[in-house]
């Protein structure tokens, strides 16, 4: 089949607007086929309906609209799905992500708050279990499921979540795969009622019940995703980082029985995550971090053996973190910590300094780095400046 190559001022991404029992949101996707759009599972899982709009990049004016006839494809492990249309438009011609090589600039296209956006950014690094794409900046919401195009305006990725610093991006050889599986077309509700389309559901409504402060409904709602589908790691890592906030505001309130329990499940989520996905550099970056605050709630506890032990475990995983992914100033930061508590503040400081020179407004550093430098005794900072 010839494709069409789009206008230079035509749309590149589609705006999906979605119906949701309490509310509505949005997201994107693009044209991949001349009635087939791609876009993220999480954009359309919780849908009561779903519609699709062609929006015009200057005035913001509907060009054309489309309803969802069904999906023809879905990859739940990478957040992808193929809907039809009831219409048609040029698709986007596909780049080969193969080819991708960190440096490299990229543009992503998308509809954050519903008005069409395009975001360029350098490619951060790749990661090299699934080739998921990282993109350094963070991206904002809505523009989930939209393209994002390399110099040459082929796509080579689509949006999917931040992570830190950078941005996630699917690579465009995943969807290219998926495109060539002949599936049974599904109605929109009869594939939301898959068990892993009902786990993103909870996913998404765990992510709303957290962002309103409803932390152990958010829980529940991660429970219900890791029975429905316990291969995801996902699952895993979110319920893990869930549980360390809840840790931490047990913390913060002296309630240190309790900010334990919290932490040693966060542990054994993360570390159910990193089994599902041996490079998932956050999971032990977030496992390091879990790690190290049980070792100051062993420390207040004055059980200075097992806060050593616990301080050691988390120095290897965020060692873990940094060789699977050198350049993430997040980890440099955990290990400045980890460093700190054991006495070595001239290390603590080394690595909150290449923490900053990763990611110069990285701020968060700084009373750490105060901290450690407040550390080294006068007569020491001359001999050590």
């Amino acid at each position: 089949m010839e494709m069409k190559i789009q206008k230079a001022d035509h749309p590149l991404a589609v705006l999906i607007k979605v119906e949701l029992e309490n509310g509505n949101g949005n997201g994107s996707g693009f044209f991949v086929d001349k009635d087939l759009i791609a876009t993220n599972i999480h954009v359309v899982a919780s849908a009561t309906s779903v519609s699709v709009e062609l929006v015009d990049r200057n005035t913001e004016s509907i060009v054309k609209k489309f309803d969802v006839v069904d999906v023809t494809a879905f990859d739940a492990k990478n957040d992808l799905v193929i809907l039809r249309v009831d219409g048609e438009d040029s698709p986007l011609p596909l780049g080969n992500s193969n080819l991708v090589k960190t440096g490299d600039t990229v543009q992503a296209v998308g509809f954050p708050d519903r008005k069409y956006s395009v975001t360029k950014a350098p490619i951060h690094s790749i990661r090299d279990s699934d080739k998921w794409i990282r993109m350094k900046v963070k991206t904002c919401g809505g523009i989930s499921g939209g393209p994002v195009l390399n110099s040459d305006h082929k796509v080579i990725g689509i949006a999917v979540r931040n992570a830190g610093f950078f941005s996630y991006v699917i690579p465009i050889n995943t969807v290219k795969t998926l495109l060539n599986y002949s599936q049974i077309l599904q109605s929109l509700t009869q594939w939301q009622k898959t068990r892993q389309i009902y786990a993103y559901s909870y996913m998404v409504q765990s992510q709303n019940n957290r962002i309103s402060g409803c932390k152990s409904d958010a829980l529940v709602d991660l429970n219900k995703a890791s029975e429905l589908y316990p291969e995801f790691s996902l699952i895993f890592y979110r319920r893990g980082s869930l549980k360390t906030n809840l840790g931490q505001s047990k913390m913060q309130n002296n309630n240190l029985i309790e900010a334990r329990e919290h932490y040693k499940g966060a542990i054994d989520d993360y570390t159910e995550a990193i089994r599902l996905c041996p490079d998932y550099t956050e999971a032990y970056n977030d496992r390091a971090d879990a790690l190290y605050n049980l070792g100051n709630i062993a420390a207040t506890l004055e059980n200075v053996v097992e806060s050593r032990n616990l301080y050691q475990d988390a120095n290897i995983d965020v060692n873990n973190a940094i060789k699977l992914l050198p350049n993430f100033a997040v980890s440099y930061h955990t290990r400045g910590q980890i460093k700190y508590v054991l006495s070595d503040p001239y290390g603590a400081i080394q690595d909150y300094e290449k923490a900053r020179e990763i990611e110069p407004d990285y701020e968060d550093v700084l009373p750490d780095l105060k901290l450690a430098q407040q550390a080294i005794r006068p007569e020491e900072r001359e001999v050590n400046p």
